[in-house]
């Protein structure tokens, strides 16, 4: 029977440690890819536990609106609704005292 190739694709760094590790075990790559084959044929399952499968595109979606729905909801300073976000910032940094109540939204007071 003709030979056939399988393709698999991985970080550099991790086949030159697998070749390594499999090269201390007397095998090569091939090797052990097609004991593996012959065990799973042989078995019908995989001589090590499979990756869990990844979730649907849906269910992650599902998560991520959980998640995002488990946020706890701020009330908004009524004060602060009317306002740009430019002048919402203005307000929190003369709140804090970090600009006087002069600044205009150029951030220049009014001294000409």
């Amino acid at each position: 029977m003709p030979d056939a190739m399988v393709t698999a694709r991985m970080s550099v760094a991790k086949k030159e440690a697998g070749v390594r590790a499999l090269r201390s075990l007397g095998m090569t790559a091939s090797e052990a890819i097609n004991a593996m084959f012959d065990y799973l044929l042989s078995n019908g399952s995989l001589p090590f536990s499979a990756p869990e499968s990844q979730p649907s595109r849906e269910e992650r979606v599902a998560q991520s609106i959980r998640r995002v729905d488990a946020i706890p909801r701020v009330k908004l300073d009524p004060t602060m609704r009317e306002m740009t976000l430019k002048e919402a910032r203005l307000a929190r940094f003369r709140d804090r005292g970090l600009i006087d109540g002069a600044t205009t939204s150029q951030g220049r007071g009014d001294e000409s």
